[in-house]
């Protein structure tokens, strides 16, 4: 992820669709996610890996229904990983 660019960035959640998730989520769970979960994970990440570290990390990772249990995902993730070892 580029520097400066959170993973809860509204540049970052308009190219990963996850603004979707506001219209697809009652008003309780908008609070829940966009107010508690993701403000969380952004907490947790600077206090495990440090306020000013850029490392490689992933947070989310999903794929289409016709597109499960292909290995995809895995594949992926073992991609990156060789990337930044």
């Amino acid at each position: 992820m580029p520097p400066g660019q959170n993973m809860d960035d509204w540049f970052t959640s308009l190219r990963s669709g996850m603004w979707k998730l506001f219209f697809k989520l009652n008003c309780e769970g908008r609070v829940r996610c966009f107010k508690e979960f993701f403000p969380l994970l952004h907490e947790t990440r600077e206090r495990v890996l440090g306020k000013d570290r850029e490392d490689f990390y992933l947070v989310y990772l999903g794929t289409k229904p016709g597109s499960e249990k292909k290995g995809y995902g895995r594949a992926l993730v073992e991609h990156g990983c060789a990337l930044v070892s």
